[in-house]
């Protein structure tokens, strides 16, 4: 489980992330959606121990990673991130990268192997194929049990992938709820969480 409690960060005066609690069950996706600037990625970096919080904690599996007066190291996480800018553990190879995800998992050495290569092939597809990778990422989270945060704009998107959506604006998460909340959503009721 990731469990996000009263977290905040400031990049000098710009209040990046403000108090922000959620959590992520094992099994469970949970989407982050906002405009750019809102938040999300800050958040990630937080959760992934790329950057300290100012206030409020990280817990994994009910260990304190993350707080103001102590951060475990980013690789001793267990997690995985895939940036929109593809940022990559330096240290390690595409399938290096990609095998970490794995490890967790106790998958045997051929079996992590043929993994990885699927999990490759499926980043390379079109993205008219965009639909059969999200319906791989749900039958992962329910093969394996992980909780996942996917960070996106796209409303469709979010609704179709996710049981959780939060909605993030001036880093705050100003809305969170079930997929079953937003049915009657318009686009235009979604925009209005960033008029605020």
């Amino acid at each position: 489980m990731i469990l996000i409690n009263d977290i905040s960060k400031q990049f000098g005066t710009i209040q990046a992330v403000k108090g922000v609690s959620l959590s992520v069950a094992r099994g469970e996706i949970m989407a982050v959606l906002g405009p750019s600037g809102c938040g999300k990625s800050t958040l990630l970096r937080l959760i992934a121990g790329l950057e300290r919080p100012d206030a409020g904690t990280v817990e994994l599996d009910g260990h304190v990673v993350s707080s103001k007066s102590q951060i475990a190291p980013p690789a001793s996480r267990q997690l995985s991130l895939i940036f929109q800018d593809l940022a990559l553990w330096p240290h390690m190879t595409v399938m290096e990268n990609v095998a970490f995800t794995l490890s967790r998992n106790r998958f045997s050495r051929s079996g992590k192997a043929k993994r990885v290569k699927e999990i490759l092939q499926l980043n390379s597809l079109d993205m008219l194929l965009k639909q059969e990778m999200m319906d791989m990422t749900m039958a992962l989270r329910k093969e394996y049990r992980m909780a996942i945060i996917y960070i996106t704009h796209d409303l469709e998107e979010a609704t179709y992938l996710a049981d959780k959506l939060v909605i993030m604006n001036h880093g705050e998460a100003v809305w969170s709820g079930s997929r079953a909340d937003t049915i009657s959503w318009t686009k235009g009721d979604f925009m209005d969480f960033f008029r605020r």
